[in-house]
Formats: structure tokens, sequence, C-alpha cells
């Protein structure tokens, strides 16, 4: 993440973008970007839903489920990876210090910081089962994250206006 190296590279920008680059998401980047504007926040990070697959369980104090719950039907969101910035984070981000643990969590307290709150495709590649599963879905031309190739992403002709980052 940006670190004091990087602030030479942005710091007469209004804003820059970054990520995790370990995620793939079909979020209107623009539509981010823009929202990211008109707000005096410094800070957007992409929201989504929880990924996991497994479920949250609460317990009574005689060791008895009560309630199973999916993680993904959690009233939640977590931090998606995608990133709008503007140069002034670097007065909170100290050098060797965390951007989402640390800056954010300093800017959330003066509520400058804003979720871009997105349902739509959003996956991790972190892991090598991960990876089988994005190149399972590229060969099955499966691509909802790739808007800049219908034929890979599964658009259709009349989705024109997503895959030039509006919404769909």
């Amino acid at each position: 993440m940006p670190g004091a190296g990087v602030r030479r590279f942005v710091e007469n920008e209004e804003m820059f973008l970054a990520n995790y680059a370990d995620v793939f998401t079909d979020a209107a980047l623009p539509d981010m970007i823009s929202r990211f504007e008109a707000s005096d926040a410094v800070a957007s990070l992409l929201a989504v839903p929880p990924q996991s697959s497994h479920h949250v369980v609460e317990v009574s104090e005689a060791g008895m489920i009560t309630r199973v719950t999916p993680v993904r039907d959690l009233l939640q969101w977590e931090n998606g990876g995608y990133f709008v910035l503007r140069p002034e984070i670097f007065d909170v981000l100290g050098v060797g210090e965390d951007l989402v643990d640390d800056a954010l969590g300093r800017l959330v307290p003066d509520s400058r910081v804003l979720a871009y709150p997105h349902k739509g495709f959003w996956t991790a590649a972190d892991t090598v089962k991960d990876r089988a599963l994005l190149e399972e879905a590229y060969h099955r031309a499966q691509c909802p994250w790739m808007l800049w190739d219908p034929e890979r992403s599964g658009a259709k002709a009349d989705d024109g206006e997503a895959l030039l980052g509006g919404t769909a």
C-alpha cells in the first residue's frame, strides 16, 4: 500500500487509486471515483459482502447452538481491496504503518472514509483454489471482471453502459 516513497509521485494529484492487486471485480470504478470526488473524504474503499462459505454459530451458556447463520447473510461489509485516496492520506499514514488498520482507523472517527458498497462480482485470488476457479471461469468465458472483453465477460451487446463503467 502507499508508503512514504509513493507520496512524491501523487502529492500534486487531486486523487489516486490503489488496490491489493489480488482481487477481481466488476465494480464500476468510474462511479466509485465520481462518488469520492463529490465527497470531502480522504479515502474511499470498495465494500463487499463477506465472501466466506462458513457459518457463524451462536452458543448458549450450556453449550448448545442456538443459531446458525451463513457468513454471507451477515449485515456487514468487508474491505474489497480497491481504494480512491487523496494525497492527504500520507498525513495520517506513518512509515511502516498499514493503510487500513492505522490510517483509515484514524480517519473513521472524523467521518473521512467513504464506502462504495458493491454487491456484484468480487473474488479474491489468494489461494491455489481461488486461482483454479478463476482459470476455470476464464476457460468457460465466464469472466465478469473482464469488462473490457464482452465475449469473455459474458456481457450482452445491450450492456454497453455497464461495459463503459456505468451501472447495470
